[in-house]
């Protein structure tokens, strides 16, 4: 049976890309917001470090220095609520995470530390609040919807990557 639209719709917005830290981002809680998952177009990069001096013939000698290093640049999250962009900025604040995402590479889903790059939210919506007759600012508006937030996760090299159950590689 083919996928319709709308069950790839379905799968697409229901499922995680990412968890952080063993969580998938926690669900709108209100409409037309984003269910979690990036919007397209962000960009997978990996990095070789390579160890390599050139021979008395000038040929290059090269050493391939452990495995390729990810970096998930310009992960973007069209709207988000307020409580939404509250907990990834928590996850932003604690510098490093446990990212679980599917690894092309490995064709496995996978567990990596990583740690956060720059973070960016537009404010569109606001809320009036009533702090109360004793607040110094008795009256302020909160923000209730973001758009356009972005940030990069980038990978720190050590491993906590379990396959099936089975520690493949420990952390270094």
């Amino acid at each position: 049976m083919a996928l319709t639209h709308y069950m790839y719709y379905v799968v697409s917005e229901k499922y995680p890309l990412f968890t952080f830290d063993g969580e998938k981002m926690p669900e709108p809680d209100q409409p037309d917001c984003s269910w979690g998952n990036p919007g397209r177009g962000y960009l997978e990069k990996s990095e070789q470090l390579v160890r390599s001096t050139r021979n008395a013939y000038g040929q290059v000698i090269a050493q391939k220095i452990n495995r390729r290093l990810r970096k998930f640049d310009s992960l973007n999250w069209p709207i988000l609520t307020a409580n939404q962009v509250h907990w990834l900025k928590q996850k932003v604040a604690n510098f490093e995470v446990k990212l679980g995402y599917y690894d092309i590479e490995d064709d496995a889903w996978v567990t990596r530390r990583f740690y956060f790059g720059d973070m960016e939210c537009e404010p569109i919506e606001w809320e009036a609040i009533d702090a109360g007759p004793f607040a110094s600012q008795r009256y302020y508006k909160r923000p209730t919807v973001y758009r356009n937030v972005k940030v990069n996760i980038i990978d720190m090299r050590v491993l906590n990557l379990v396959l099936f159950g089975v520690l493949t590689e420990g952390s270094l």
